[in-house]
Formats: C-alpha cells, structure tokens, sequence
C-alpha cells in the first residue's frame, strides 16, 4: 500500500501538469478558431479526424493561422500539407536530425508573406525532390536548388514582374519576379525538399535606395543557430552567406523596423515583418536576426565611405561598364565593372573610399567624374550616350529627328559589345539558347539597307550531325533573285536537336535578338526582314510568325503544320503570311491542319475589316512531305514591307516569353488573354479578356499629342492627357529595340 500511495503522489503532478498543458493547446486552438467564423467547426472536424500522427502539426498551422487563411483555405490541403513534410523528412537523408520546432515553422507552413495561397507544394516535390536526395545537408540541397530551379522553370528576375509579392504560381507562369518573388519560389522549393526556409529582408538600405528580400536555411546547429544565407536565383559557388548584399546588411541598424534585418516566422512572435509592398497587414510576424549580418566592433582608424557608381545606356537601361576608381592624394586604384540589366535593381558597384577626400571615376571610354566624398554614401551616375537637355530640346522642335538621333545613339553605344562580338564569329545568344548562322548577301543593297530572310532548316529530333548537315543545306536550298532586290540571307541553325528546336517558348525572344544584332552590325533593313522555313523550320515559322508578327514584312511555312495553342491565327490580321503544304502530307495530321487553318483564316478574313488577314494557304496536289516548289519564295517575298504601326490590332498572347506587340505591351501575358484594339484619330476602342493591365505607346506618327486621347473600353470612355517625353523614349526603345517603335508617350490602363 505504501508503494501505491508513493506512485500515486508521484504520478499525481505529472497527471495535473499534462492536463494543464493540455488546456493550454486547446484554449490556443480555439482562439485561433474564434477568427474562423463559421468555419470553426470545419476545422474543428479536419483535425479530429486526420492521421494522429500528423494532429500535432496539423494544430500548430491552424493555431497560428491568419484570419484570411481560416475563412479560405480548405483543411484537407493543410492536411495534406503536413503530410507531404513528413513523407518528405522520412526520404532526406537529414530529416531526423530537424529540431521538431524548426520543422514546424519553417518547413510545414504553406505561405511566407501575403503572397496568394496558391498550391504548387507537390509539384515542386515532384520535379526538384529526386534532385537533392543524395545532399548530406539541408544547406547543400538549398545551394542545388538554387542552381537548378530558375534555369528549369524558365523565371529572371525582372522588374517588370507583376507585383513582388508574387506566390510561386504567378511567378512561374509569368517567368518574371523581383527579389521577393524569386524568395518565395526558392524557399517553397527547399520546403517541398525538406530544407527549412524563410524569408529574411531590409525594408530600406540605411546608405542607398530600395529594400530587398532573400533566403535563409536551416543548416544544423552552429554558432548561428543554424541559420545561413543566399541570394534567389544568385548562386555563388562559394556556398552560403555571400551574396551582393553582405556589405550592404553590415550597415543594417539593430533594433530598426526600417532598417534592420528581419526573419519571417510562422509561428506568432512579438514584432511584424516589414512587408514595404503592403504596409497595412498585421498578420506576417518576424525575428530580428541582424547581428548576424553586421561585424563586431572593431575600432577603425579612419571613417570610410561607399561610392556606388551606375552606368545607363542610351534606352535607360543599366549596363555593364568598366570602372576606376583613384582617390586624389592616394597611390593605387580601384576598379570593377558597373551592374547590368537583369541583376536585382539594388545591386550596385560599390567601392570602400575614405571619406572626406575626392575620388575620380574614369570610365572605359575616358569619360571622368570628379566626386567629394562626404557622408556614409556618395553616387556616381552616368548616361552614357545624348545630353538629356539636347534631346528633349530636339524631342520639342522634331520628334522624328529625336527618334533618329536616340537610335543612332544607341546603336552606336557600347552596350552592344558582346552582340558585335558574336556578329563578328557568326552566332547569336540569348539568356538560355545560342544558335549559329550561315550569310551572304545577294545582289546590290538597296538604298535603306539590306533585306533580310532568316532560313530555318528541316531535321529536329534526330542526331546533330543530321540537324547540321539541314543547316548546311538550308544555306544554298532557295534560289537568289537580285533581280527583284538585294538582300542578306541568313541560314540560322536550331539552337538544339530536340523536336521542337525552333518553337519552343524561347525561340522568339532569340529571333528578336538576332534580328537586332543584324540591324546593328550588317545595315538591314527592320522594315524588310522575312522568315521561312521548311518542315523543322517550317514549324517555327508557323509559331514565329503568330507570336511576333510586328517583326516581319513577310513569314512563309512549307511542309509544316500550325501547333495548338502557339499558332494564334488571330495575330495575323496585318502580316502577309503564307504556308504550302502537300496534299499527301499525312504525317502528325499536317495536310489536315494546314486546311483546318485556312478555313480558319478564311472565317478571320470574313468578319474583319477590308484588307485584314492577308494569309493565303498553297496546298499542292501530287505531293508528300518533300519537293515541294517553293525554291522561288524570295521572289515574291522581298518586295514586302513591314507595317509597323497598324492603327487595329488584334493580340491573343500565347507564352510569357513575348510581352510587347506592335504598340501596346503586357507585362505579365498568359494564355487566355486577348485584347484588340482600334486607333482611329485621337479615339482609341479597346475590348480585352483577362487583362488587367494595358501598356499602349503612341507617338505623333499616331495621334495628335496637343489633344486628350479618347479611351473607350468595357461601356465606359476615359479622356487622358497626352504628354510627350524622353523617358518614354528610352523604355520604348530599350522594350521594342526597333528604329520603328522608339514611341514619346507611354499611357497605363487599368482595364
């Protein structure tokens, strides 16, 4: 009896403390459910009855759930949320070595900021898992994702992203995101994979312009708690924690809503993140991690300075220069090479200069800038073509001569360096493909410069040799006309040998490049640039010539067939667009395409205005998939010239890949959207399907700028003031990169 009196007194606390702590989840779980409304008792169902292996974890995401997650979130997708972590912990060879707390708040949760709740966890399980299994730690398998997942999923950063607090989703399907958005990919990749991930940032630089956003993982307890950092989409082959910004964030302020350092945490804690793109949500909470980004205190026997300086081009865009730097009275230099385009809008060339002195800043075409340094920060800033004060003089006076001269400016620039060398060993690149090409220039170039056709070879999905011997072909397969014009040939080979080498999504943004790379290094002609190809290339033609139309006088297809979804007859309302086929042509269903979409275009042509859809199919009797006679094309072809400016257009996009089209633009375009418009005087009617933004360019060639513009759309008509400048010019021309499309009015609708 003595013995069950002592189990019994000992037994008793623990019994009272477990009830104890049992209240207390439950008083946790049913204030969070007191958000949910009348919904409450959904939840309340979802987590008696999940696995009660997963109850646990399923409580804490629903405890610390915000009120908007609870009224729209549907449970089972927590549910299978959490069992999606724990499938994926049991696989990775770290998994057991989580702390349980870790796991809960930075691999479990289904959202980092105010992003949309879209779902893309499996997926991102699905292609990247398999990828990291053989890491032998998080931060490794965090490093491989951030080498991988961009490349893959086809997504830059970008400013012209839709928003920043973009969800993976969005940003997938634009291929566009800022530093937040390209986060948010990186981290619900490493939580798909098992690597605990957060969101850290800087609301504002405490020294320089703009806020930032970036990653940190969980690579097992160290002197840091475990926490290292890296760049999305910024890999460095060094490994963890060095990224652009490390100078940068050993300025942050400690204790500095604005500018310290902050971690996004799930799990409620007693300070908000700063989220700088929506001030006014209450729900993302934070830890304050800035000592881990700042030196100890050392003392220094001089006050240093940062010089940032910035190189511009003549579209406005940064570019990439070189730099140096000598400061007066001081032996020695500094040098580096200024930021270009595509790099994170807050990542500067910056040099470490003692502060007080004066620096000069020598660019690589002599150029000098004397500054004084004075304060933490000092700024060197450089357009590198026309005096602004000269050009909006001249945009006043002839805009056309304004055109012009910001053309020759920017042809001229250095910006194009890299594009000249690669004229010069005969290739063209873009971001993610390289093609090289074959050219000779037939008969006398005409007074504008020369036409040009880019010739796209037959092969595909076969061996290189075989897709290079096409190439080879290609080169001398149609037959001259110098009697018609002069003009440049150009045999362009596939930039791979997969099926679709010429008609993947990427293929457009690379003809635009060489297009430009020609106009620049050879004279052509923009206005009298033709495309045609033949079975492979005749299938990119199909799709070259609907997603970019604005592009070509003239684009013919021969042995092909258009593709679902990319071929956009619609697009082709002011393009002269031709396609021969051979009526025994049966293969992958091309004669009966081909005749699919001449009934199509014939239906366009009959419910358009006089003159739209000047497409003509050539369905030959007699013949298969070879010999077709088209050997003459470039007869019919080169007297063609481009209409730049249509004043009706018809636009369904088709890819993320091409957001600019004629003189209007859509900065994030998907498939589903359409938006045709009718510019007659100063009255422009717009009817649209799931756009929500509008960019429309106009210029004098297009309206009469002394006047409002008249926009009807939707039953309701907006009057907007038109107001010409240079910095229209120079977003149209570094957009566009078109002589013809260099436009002095940029107007944004909200449609």
């Amino acid at each position: 009896m003595r013995l069950l009196s002592l189990l019994f007194n000992l037994a008793f606390p623990l019994i009272l403390i477990a009830g104890l702590f049992a209240q207390e989840e439950s008083d946790r779980l049913e204030a969070a459910l007191s958000r949910a409304g009348e919904r409450a008792d959904t939840w309340r169902s979802a987590i008696a009855s999940c696995p009660e292996e997963l109850r646990a974890d399923v409580r804490f995401l629903v405890e610390h759930m915000p009120a908007r997650d609870l009224a729209e979130l549907d449970p089972a997708r927590i549910v299978d949320t959490v069992r999606q972590a724990h499938e994926v912990r049991a696989r990775v060879p770290w998994g057991g070595d989580l702390p349980e707390e870790v796991f809960r708040n930075d691999v479990l949760p289904y959202s980092h900021v105010n992003e949309s709740r879209d779902d893309t966890r499996r997926e991102l399980e699905e292609r990247f898992l398999e990828r990291v299994l053989d890491c032998k730690s998080p931060g490794e398998a965090a490093r491989r994702l951030n080498e991988t997942i961009f490349g893959e999923l086809g997504v830059r950063y970008s400013t012209a992203r839709k928003r920043a607090d973009q969800s993976s989703r969005e940003t997938i399907d634009s291929g566009l995101a800022s530093c937040t958005g390209l986060s948010i990919l990186l981290a619900d990749a490493c939580r798909a994979c098992g690597v605990p991930a957060r969101l850290t940032g800087i609301a504002s630089w405490p020294d320089k312009r703009g806020n930032h956003t970036w990653v940190e993982v969980w690579d097992g307890i160290d002197g840091e708690g475990g926490w290292h950092f890296l760049g999305a989409a910024e890999p460095d082959p060094n490994g963890l924690d060095r990224a652009w910004f490390t100078g940068d964030a050993a300025r942050a302020v400690p204790g500095s809503r604005d500018h310290g350092i902050w971690a996004v945490s799930y799990g409620a804690t007693d300070h908000l993140f700063p989220l700088v793109w929506s001030r006014d949500q209450d729900y993302v909470h934070a830890v304050e991690v800035t000592h881990r980004y700042i030196p100890r205190a050392e003392s220094s026997p001089e006050p240093t300075s940062r010089l940032i300086v910035v190189a511009r081009g003549t579209s406005g865009r940064r570019l990439e220069a070189p730099v140096e730097v000598r400061i007066e009275g001081v032996e020695g230099s500094q040098s580096g090479v200024t930021r270009g385009y595509g790099t994170d809008t807050n990542d500067h060339l910056a040099f470490e200069v003692p502060r007080g002195g004066r620096a000069l800043v020598r660019f690589a075409d002599g150029e000098e800038r004397r500054v004084e340094i004075e304060g933490e920060t000092a700024w060197v800033e450089r357009q590198i073509d026309l005096d602004q004060d000269e050009l909006s003089s001249m945009l006043e006076g002839d805009p056309g001569e304004a055109r012009q001269t910001l053309w020759k400016a920017y042809a001229d620039s250095f910006e194009h360096a890299e594009l000249r060398a690669d004229f010069e060993v005969g290739r063209v690149r873009t971001e993610d493909r390289e093609s090289p090409w074959l050219a000779r220039e037939v008969g006398e170039k005409p007074d504008g410069g020369w036409p040009l056709v880019i010739a796209m070879h037959g092969g595909g999905g076969v061996p290189k040799e075989f897709n290079d011997s096409q190439w080879q072909h290609m080169f001398r397969f149609y037959k001259d006309h110098p009697e018609v014009s002069g003009y440049r040939y150009l045999a362009l080979r596939a930039p791979n040998d997969t099926w679709n080498g010429f008609y993947d999504d990427a293929i457009c943004p690379l003809i635009s490049r060489l297009i430009l790379q020609q106009v620049l290094c050879a004279d052509v002609d923009a206005d009298r640039v033709h495309a045609i190809g033949y079975s492979h290339g005749g299938y990119g033609a199909w799709v070259i010539g609907p997603k970019t139309p604005d592009r070509f006088a003239a684009v013919h297809a021969s042995a092909a067939a258009p593709s679902g979804g990319e071929s956009q007859l619609a697009n082709l309302f002011a393009l002269p667009f031709t396609f021969m086929c051979g009526e025994r042509d049966t293969a992958y269903g091309r004669i009966e395409r081909c005749r699919a979409a001449e009934g199509a275009l014939s239906e366009l042509r009959g419910a358009a205005w006089p003159g739209a859809y000047p497409a003509r199919a050539e369905l030959i009797d007699g013949v298969g998939h070879g010999g077709l006679p088209d050997r003459d094309k470039m007869a019919e072809m080169m007297p063609l010239i481009r209409d730049p400016l249509p004043s009706r257009l018809v636009w369904r996009p088709s890819d993320q890949r091409v957001r600019d089209y004629y003189w209007i633009s859509i900065d994030a375009p998907r498939d589903g959207q359409q938006v045709s418009t009718h510019l007659e005087g100063n009255h422009l009617e717009i009817t649209s399907e799931n756009v929500e933004r509008l960019v429309v360019w106009l210029d004098e060639r297009m309206v009469d700028l002394s006047r409002d513009l008249v926009v009807e759309h939707g039953g309701e008509t907006r009057r907007y003031e038109l107001s010409p400048g240079i910095e229209a010019m120079r977003e149209s021309l570094g957009r566009f990169q078109d002589p013809q499309r260099i436009f002095t009015v940029k107007l944004v609708l909200e449609l």
